[in-house]
């Protein structure tokens, strides 16, 4: 009997995918699928799922639970949808895509407000000037 519960890793990417854990790389293969265990696949699963969105879908803020990225969970570790059903749960595509436009739209609001907040702090550099320095008397 192993150490570990294993559990089911689909990598659902179109590439190959190299993860690591402990400096030590798991290559998985492009549609291939492996058992590890759930910790294992769980870190390696999160990391697919950055590539995917970041690579795919143009989507660069992967940190936060979207359903989109709980989609994904589902699709790579499908034992998951059972563990977790209320959270984890694939999209069909349809909805997929509904959520993939809601994420570009937020990050593109986001990405015109840093802008715009970039330009007002640069603005606000170019205005500033040296500080005077302090005089010192030489006794």
């Amino acid at each position: 009997m192993s150490q570990y519960e294993t559990i089911l890793f689909i990598n659902v990417y179109e590439k190959d995918f190299i993860g690591h854990i402990n400096k030590e790389p798991y290559e998985i293969k492009a549609g291939q699928e492996r058992h590890f265990p759930a910790f294992v696949a769980e870190h390696l699963a999160k990391h697919l799922i950055d590539k995917i969105l970041q690579e795919k879908f143009h989507v660069f803020d992967t940190l936060r639970e979207t359903p989109l990225r709980n989609s994904l969970w589902a699709q790579i570790l499908p034992e998951m949808k059972v563990k977790f059903p209320e959270k984890i749960k694939e999209l069909d595509v349809k909805d997929e895509i509904a959520e993939l436009k809601k994420e570009l739209e937020r990050e593109r609001v986001l990405r015109q407000s840093l802008g715009e907040d970039v330009k007002s702090f640069k603005e606000h550099l170019s205005n500033l000037k040296e500080p005077k320095k302090p005089k010192v008397d030489k006794k």
